[in-house]
Formats: structure tokens, sequence, C-alpha cells
């Protein structure tokens, strides 16, 4: 099997690269590594690129940072975002909200989860899990609560999502 590694950089061409060579595998090697932001913008623009990405051809998402130190600086000494912080001084770990969504996906999306056609396609993915079972990730990114309405596979699925959450549906499907 042939393939193609892409970095953030790159995903603007997957839409393109994936269309002409459609028969490749496709994997997104490096998220976009900010600024040392570690806050929800930072959760949002990789939900973005995460669902850009799967929707685009991509079959894996590496995040760059796991854990920098307080400084969250890089060995080259650029400020980046990570999942994860470690105060060198106190040994106090602080989980940031990117922790939290790739923690998220990565329970529900497992090895062997296949990406499936949802209706809407904005802020939303949804999986065939290795046990058949459906796993539906969307994001709400409205300050008030959200009506949503998906169909997959032909099953129309209604839900209430609250303000700024990440939250997944999952069905079993047997």
């Amino acid at each position: 099997m042939r393939g193609v590694g892409v970095q953030w950089t790159g995903m603007k061409a997957l839409p393109v690269i994936h269309k002409e060579y459609p028969s490749y595998g496709y994997m997104q090697t490096e998220n976009m590594c900010g600024n040392s932001e570690n806050d929800w913008s930072a959760l949002e623009r990789t939900w973005n690129a995460v669902v850009h990405c799967f929707n685009n051809g991509v079959g894996a998402y590496m995040y760059w940072n796991m854990v920098l130190d307080e400084t969250c600086k890089s060995w080259w000494d650029w400020a980046q975002n990570a999942m994860v912080i470690v105060d060198r001084n106190t040994r106090q770990v602080r989980y940031t909200d990117e922790f939290y969504l790739m923690k998220h996906l990565s329970h529900f999306v497992q090895p062997g989860s296949r990406l499936l056609k949802v209706s809407d396609h904005e802020n939303v993915l949804a999986f065939r899990t290795a046990d058949n079972g459906t796993a539906i990730v969307t994001y709400n990114s409205d300050e008030d609560t959200r009506f949503r309405t998906f169909v997959i596979d032909g099953k129309k699925i209604e839900v209430t999502l609250k303000p700024k959450s990440i939250n997944t549906i999952k069905m079993n499907d047997k």
C-alpha cells in the first residue's frame, strides 16, 4: 500500500491529493502546533483540523507535542501547544483542553474504526467501530444550546448539545 503523511501546512492540499490518489493511505502527522495558547481556542482549531482531515481521507491523526514543561517551548525554543504541561519546579501537571479532546476521540474511535458519511459533515464525525457500533462525535461551537439532526446509514439521529461542548453518541447497532 502506498501512503502519504501530511503535516499541518499540507492539510489544504488533502482534498485534491485524496481525489487524485484515492487508493493511497493518508495520515495527518503533525497537528497545528499553536503558540502556547493551550486554551479552548486551541481545542477548536484542533477539532476543525481533525474534521477536515478525516473528511478528506485521513485514517490517523497525530498530535505533535504531547507533553511540554512549564515554558511550553520545544527544544528549538518555540512556545507551542501541548496536551499536558508539567511544571518542573512544582511538579504540578496540567491537562489542557486539547488533552480532553484527544482523550475523548481516542476513547470512542479505536483502531479498526471506519469513517461513515454523515448528512451534515460540519462539526461532526461518525465512525463504525470495531465492535460494529457507531460513534458520533460532534461539537457545538455556539454559546447557546443547539439542536442537531444527522442521518447516518439511513438512521435519523436527533440530539441536543450544550453550549461550547464536545459530545459523543455511542450506538450499538446489533
